[in-house]
């Protein structure tokens, strides 16, 4: 199929940790000449032990499909704007999310894991007396989600090295702990999901892709071949941003495609 250039991971002010409009976010994808976008505004389960909250309210869900809708009808004719959702922790009610997904016609859902027992990574310790169990609960929680939980790619996959960065600490989990990431994304191949390439890395400390380029060959190497490619924007500055540095990255370790996802079923487009 022809290629495109799509930005699959973008946040809007649904979402708690952006102040910017979509039609803000519209306006830059079209300077950036980007074809397709997909909002993927957070939505967070929790594990129900703290008052019994399990997720975040639906309104999070209908603000941003109102927010779509409204502007596919102003931007509809020269840009794709698909209706995702990044869903964390989506594997604590499966029940929930099965409920949801039948109630929203998603285009894509990024299966990313944000907390451990309820505590952001953005608040974890880093110390060197804690980072191994961080670590280790980080990937044991990853694999939880990519067996058992409802998703269409994982997000960041080794979001831990952005938050440690900050603590002047780097994290290289292919260093330790291969076998347990070989283990997910076994996992994640032989249900037929994928993985994304976060480019929001390239502009933090760590200053790298998320997942890191070892992962991703991994991916390959282990027959994966469902990867998209996300900004995780959350600024209208940030729209597009790393997408032709990371089509650049898979030629090179060998992909011919990526995916875009529309009804939850992927699209292959050449790079």
């Amino acid at each position: 199929m022809k290629s495109i250039k799509a930005d699959c991971h973008i946040h809007t002010c649904v979402s708690p940790d952006s102040k910017t409009s979509l039609k803000e976010i519209c306006e830059s994808a079209c300077r950036h000449g980007l074809d397709s976008i997909v909002i993927t505004n957070h939505f967070e389960y929790y594990t129900g032990k703290e008052n019994k909250k399990i997720n975040m309210g639906i309104c999070f869900i209908e603000n941003s499909l109102k927010e779509i809708n409204e502007c596919k009808v102003e931007f509809g004719a020269k840009l794709e704007i698909l209706f995702g959702m990044e869903m964390g922790q989506v594997h604590y009610w499966p029940e929930d999310v099965k409920n949801i997904i039948k109630s929203y016609a998603f285009d894509y859902l990024i299966g990313s894991i944000h907390k451990i027992e309820d505590i952001d990574l953005k608040y974890g310790d880093y110390s060197n007396e804690n980072i191994e169990k961080q670590n280790l609960d980080y990937l044991s929680l990853l694999y939880d989600m990519a067996t058992k939980g409802e998703y269409d790619c994982i997000g960041h996959f080794d979001l831990v090295k952005r938050y440690a960065a900050s603590r002047n600490v780097k994290i290289n989990l292919m260093e330790r702990y291969k076998k347990e990431i070989e283990d997910i994304l076994k996992a994640v191949i032989e249900r037929g999901k994928g993985i994304e390439i976060n480019t929001s890395g390239l502009r933090q400390l760590s200053g790298e892709f998320m997942p890191s380029i070892e992962i991703i060959k991994l991916y390959k190497e282990l027959g994966g071949r469902i990867i998209t490619v996300g900004s995780d924007a959350h600024t209208k500055e940030d729209v597009g941003a790393g997408i032709d540095e990371s089509i650049g990255l898979l030629r090179k370790i060998g992909f011919k495609q990526i995916a875009i996802y529309r009804g939850r079923k992927p699209y292959f487009y050449d790079i």
